[in-house]
């Protein structure tokens, strides 16, 4: 019997179509976490700087835990210290880069820094005895903000540098002095810090955030 030539047509896309969609892979959406956001092509896990940056989580032992991105946004800085600083008795457990939260009210002239360095011991911030206090904001004509505030560290500062051996005073206070550009997208402050015993200066460290 002879095959119309119009269904013979129909049944020869009939056997492409089932070829096709049988050899076709199954696609795989790409899940990122910690913060990673996929690249156009949804191949890989990228964190792409300026908008985003690479945080580390560390462990109680000071070995990694994990690494996330981060993205900045709103009042969410990266942050960074050099020089001499102590923002904790075991500064030396935390990462010189991490996070800055800086919220601020010109109107009042007051603000509320929180640090997150990606230890384990807890973000540092405003609360209690410790961290960021007194604080203050006034907004320069450009647009810019000059800042100051106190930073005292949480607990003890033996592990800290070799202030206590040379003073002899296990405390020390930060006085800290900033500035931001007229857009407030980086600040820079300058921290002198002083033993509490007889208002010795030790040294001076800076932290920017960015």
């Amino acid at each position: 019997m002879k095959i119309p030539m119009h269904f013979s047509a129909v049944l020869l896309l009939l056997c492409m179509w089932i070829n096709f969609t049988g050899c076709k892979k199954e696609i795989i959406p790409l899940y990122c976490d910690n913060g990673f956001i996929p690249n156009k092509d949804e191949t890989e896990c990228i964190c792409p700087e300026p908008e985003y940056f690479l945080f580390q989580r560390l462990n109680a032992d000071g070995t990694l835990r994990y690494t996330s991105c981060v993205k900045r946004e709103g009042v969410k800085y990266r942050l960074k210290f050099e020089d001499k600083n102590c923002i904790h008795q075991y500064f030396e457990h935390y990462e010189k880069e991490g996070i800055g939260v800086f919220t601020y009210n010109l109107e009042k002239g007051v603000g509320a820094i929180e640090l997150d360095m990606g230890a384990p011991l807890g973000n540092i911030g405003g609360a209690g005895n410790s961290g960021f206090q007194d604080l203050r904001v006034t907004e320069r004509p450009d647009g810019g903000i000059d800042v100051s505030f106190l930073f005292v560290p949480w607990g003890f500062i033996t592990g800290c540098h070799d202030w206590a051996e040379r003073t002899g005073c296990h405390l020390a206070i930060g006085r800290g002095t900033g500035f931001s550009t007229p857009d407030r997208k980086r600040f820079e402050f300058k921290i002198d810090w002083y033993e509490e015993c007889t208002d010795t200066y030790l040294d001076s460290g800076i932290m920017r955030m960015w």
